[in-house]
Protein backbone atom coordinates (compact mmCIF):
# COMPACT_ATOMS: atom_id res chain seq x y z
CA UNK A 1 0.00 0.00 0.00
CA UNK A 2 1.38 3.36 -1.03
CA UNK A 3 1.12 5.79 1.94
CA UNK A 4 0.56 8.69 -0.46
CA UNK A 5 -2.59 6.98 -1.75
CA UNK A 6 -3.98 6.13 1.69
CA UNK A 7 -6.47 8.45 3.33
CA UNK A 8 -6.38 8.48 7.10
CA UNK A 9 -9.85 8.90 8.60
CA UNK A 10 -10.24 10.62 11.96
CA UNK A 11 -10.71 8.20 14.84
CA UNK A 12 -13.91 10.04 15.79
CA UNK A 13 -15.69 8.60 12.76
CA UNK A 14 -18.22 6.03 13.86
CA UNK A 15 -18.01 2.52 12.53
CA UNK A 16 -21.28 0.70 12.09
CA UNK A 17 -21.68 -3.05 11.97
CA UNK A 18 -25.01 -3.08 10.12
CA UNK A 19 -26.80 -0.88 7.62
CA UNK A 20 -29.59 -0.26 10.15
CA UNK A 21 -27.02 0.95 12.68
CA UNK A 22 -25.47 3.25 10.06
CA UNK A 23 -28.87 4.71 9.13
CA UNK A 24 -29.67 5.31 12.81
CA UNK A 25 -26.29 7.02 13.25
CA UNK A 26 -26.86 9.38 10.31
CA UNK A 27 -30.58 9.95 11.03
CA UNK A 28 -31.04 9.35 14.79
CA UNK A 29 -34.68 10.54 14.88
CA UNK A 30 -35.77 8.56 11.82
CA UNK A 31 -37.92 6.11 13.77
CA UNK A 32 -39.81 8.89 15.56
CA UNK A 33 -43.03 10.20 14.09
CA UNK A 34 -41.85 13.79 13.76
CA UNK A 35 -41.44 16.21 10.90
CA UNK A 36 -37.79 16.67 10.04
CA UNK A 37 -36.61 20.21 9.41
CA UNK A 38 -34.76 21.20 6.29
CA UNK A 39 -31.60 21.90 8.28
CA UNK A 40 -31.79 18.45 9.93
CA UNK A 41 -31.86 16.84 6.50
CA UNK A 42 -29.23 19.03 4.83
CA UNK A 43 -26.72 18.35 7.60
CA UNK A 44 -26.83 14.60 6.90
CA UNK A 45 -26.33 12.54 3.78
CA UNK A 46 -25.18 9.26 2.32
CA UNK A 47 -22.74 9.34 -0.57
CA UNK A 48 -22.12 6.45 -2.90
CA UNK A 49 -20.70 5.90 -6.36
CA UNK A 50 -23.71 3.75 -7.21
CA UNK A 51 -27.36 4.79 -7.53
CA UNK A 52 -28.31 1.18 -6.75
CA UNK A 53 -26.57 1.40 -3.35
CA UNK A 54 -28.39 4.63 -2.49
CA UNK A 55 -31.69 3.16 -3.65
CA UNK A 56 -31.15 0.18 -1.32
CA UNK A 57 -30.26 2.47 1.61
CA UNK A 58 -33.33 4.62 0.93
CA UNK A 59 -35.55 1.53 0.90
CA UNK A 60 -34.13 0.35 4.23
CA UNK A 61 -34.50 3.82 5.78
CA UNK A 62 -38.11 4.05 4.57
CA UNK A 63 -38.90 0.68 6.19
CA UNK A 64 -37.54 2.02 9.49
CA UNK A 65 -39.83 5.06 9.44
CA UNK A 66 -43.17 4.76 11.23
CA UNK A 67 -46.37 4.68 9.21
CA UNK A 68 -47.88 2.85 6.30
CA UNK A 69 -46.20 2.80 2.91
CA UNK A 70 -48.07 4.38 0.03
CA UNK A 71 -47.16 3.00 -3.39
CA UNK A 72 -47.32 5.10 -6.55
CA UNK A 73 -46.87 3.64 -10.02
CA UNK A 74 -45.70 5.40 -13.16
CA UNK A 75 -47.51 4.91 -16.46
CA UNK A 76 -47.98 1.18 -16.85
CA UNK A 77 -47.10 1.01 -20.53
CA UNK A 78 -45.78 3.04 -23.39
CA UNK A 79 -48.35 4.89 -25.41
CA UNK A 80 -49.51 2.80 -28.35
CA UNK A 81 -51.48 5.67 -29.89
CA UNK A 82 -48.39 7.05 -31.57
CA UNK A 83 -48.78 5.91 -35.16
CA UNK A 84 -45.48 7.49 -36.20
CA UNK A 85 -42.98 5.12 -34.58
CA UNK A 86 -43.96 1.93 -32.74
CA UNK A 87 -40.53 0.33 -32.76
CA UNK A 88 -40.07 0.67 -29.00
CA UNK A 89 -43.55 -0.52 -28.05
CA UNK A 90 -43.29 -3.47 -30.42
CA UNK A 91 -39.76 -4.44 -29.46
CA UNK A 92 -39.88 -4.48 -25.65
CA UNK A 93 -42.54 -6.01 -23.40
CA UNK A 94 -44.17 -3.69 -20.87
CA UNK A 95 -42.76 -5.67 -17.94
CA UNK A 96 -39.22 -5.04 -19.16
CA UNK A 97 -39.80 -1.30 -19.60
CA UNK A 98 -41.25 -1.11 -16.06
CA UNK A 99 -38.24 -3.00 -14.67
CA UNK A 100 -35.78 -0.35 -15.93
CA UNK A 101 -34.62 2.32 -13.51
CA UNK A 102 -32.62 4.82 -15.58
CA UNK A 103 -30.86 7.67 -13.77
CA UNK A 104 -32.69 10.96 -13.85
CA UNK A 105 -36.14 9.39 -14.05
CA UNK A 106 -38.40 8.37 -11.18
CA UNK A 107 -38.78 4.65 -10.57
CA UNK A 108 -41.79 2.77 -11.94
CA UNK A 109 -42.79 1.88 -8.36
CA UNK A 110 -42.33 4.74 -5.88
CA UNK A 111 -42.87 3.96 -2.19
CA UNK A 112 -43.42 6.84 0.26
CA UNK A 113 -44.70 7.41 3.78
CA UNK A 114 -46.34 10.46 5.32
CA UNK A 115 -43.50 12.64 6.63
CA UNK A 116 -40.93 10.93 4.41
CA UNK A 117 -38.49 13.49 2.99
CA UNK A 118 -38.28 13.61 -0.79
CA UNK A 119 -36.11 15.63 -3.13
CA UNK A 120 -37.60 17.10 -6.27
CA UNK A 121 -35.13 18.07 -8.96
Amino acid sequence: VNPEETIQLPSAINKSQTLEELICTIYPRLQEHTTMSTSYLTERTFLSASNNDISFINTQALEMMPGEEIVYFAAYQLSKKDSYDRTITNRYPTEFINFLNPPGLPPFKLMLKVGCPIMLL
